[in-house]
């Protein structure tokens, strides 16, 4: 929330086997080589998403914005 009350946005925990199909073939297609560590559902006034953080060994996290349908957040 902002300070005058304006609600911005929410976070919530997600069990990454729940996620939608779409989302988990594009997550194992296009970063094949991590794995999934983490799934946050956001809800904003704009547009709802998956906030998924991908992790492999000794390399820096990913974090990649998709929707239910599989697009991309940029």
């Amino acid at each position: 929330f902002e300070k005058n009350g304006t609600w911005v946005k929410t976070h919530t925990d997600f069990n990454p086997m729940d996620l939608p199909q779409v989302v988990k073939d594009y997550a194992a297609t296009n970063y094949s080589d991590r794995y999934i560590e983490d799934v946050d559902w956001v809800e904003t006034p704009q547009i709802n998403y998956y906030l998924l953080e991908l992790d492999r060994e000794n390399k820096n996290d990913i974090y990649l914005k998709i929707t239910a349908d599989g697009t991309v957040i940029k």
